[in-house]
This record gives structure tokens, sequence and C-alpha cells, in this order.
């Protein structure tokens, strides 16, 4: 069954970071936050919409086993991992990252005079152990009401 939840009832999150703050709201368990009654939802279980303060930074650390896509709703993201590779998302910019085996990446607002948006969802994989990867692309908007677009399919189909 699905259940809509108020906004109210969303965990607000806050705090401080490298160079700045960020404020999210955690649709899921995550970090600090722990409600069993929201854990996931099928595969989901990270549905987290982040600001962070300009030039505010959140340093490396490591993830494991989970397929990522991260959209630029505001800003300029800039994604590094430990290999010093990465990118730049801005506004209506969608990243994906196969985890996979483990990997240590930062998400850094790229802007020292704006602060940046992003929504991050991170889906339990099919398959573990897989070779790390990143890939952006913009989403392209469809012109109209309820359009949507696809930012995310598994096994290797676009989206």
């Amino acid at each position: 069954m699905i259940t809509v939840r108020n906004p109210e009832s969303i965990y607000q999150a806050s705090g401080q970071i490298q160079n700045g703050t960020f404020h999210g709201r955690w649709h899921f368990s995550f970090d600090q936050y722990y409600d069993p009654e929201y854990t996931h939802f099928g595969t989901l279980h990270v549905f987290n919409d982040d600001t962070l303060s300009p030039g505010a930074v959140w340093p490396l650390h490591p993830h494991r086993d989970n397929e990522v896509v991260t959209y630029c709703a505001g800003g300029e993201f800039r994604h590094e991992d430990e290999h010093g590779k990465g990118g730049i998302l801005r506004m209506d910019w969608v990243q994906h990252t196969t985890v996979g085996k483990g990997m240590w990446h930062s998400e850094i607002n790229n802007r020292p005079d704006e602060p940046m948006r992003f929504i991050q969802m991170w889906f339990f994989p099919t398959t573990h152990g897989l070779e790390p990867s990143v890939e952006q692309k913009k989403v392209e908007k469809k012109q109209g009401l309820h359009t949507s677009a696809p930012l995310y399919r598994p096994y290797g189909r676009d989206g």
C-alpha cells in the first residue's frame, strides 16, 4: 500500500559541513534519522532533497553497492571521487553513479555565491560488486503539464 505523507512528516535535517551548512528533507531513514515506518519503497531506500550553502562541501565519504541518481535542482553540483575524477552538474542535469564494489566521493557546491539544491535517490542494486562508474547528462524538458523525463532505468537502457 502506498501512503501519501504530509510535508510536515518528512524529516528536516540541518547541520555544519566543511565550509558551510546543509539543509535536507529526508523521506526515508538516513544517517542519524531512523523511522521504522519509512525505510524504503521497493528498491528505493534514499530520497533526499538537500541544499548546500555557497561553497559548502560534503567531504570524501565511502559508499558501497548502491545505484545513485542525483538531480541538480539549482546552482552547480560538483562531484569528485577519491581519484580526482568527477564533474559538474548544472540545473537540470542528472548523474547516475554505480557505486558497486565501493568508492569514496564528495559533493560540493561549486558556486561561492549561491546555494545549491540537489535531489538524490539511492536504489538497492540487482547485482553487487560491480566496478564503480559515473555518467552525467542533461534532462531534456518537454513542453506541457504533467510531463516527466526518465532519470534512471536499470540494465543499461537509456534513462
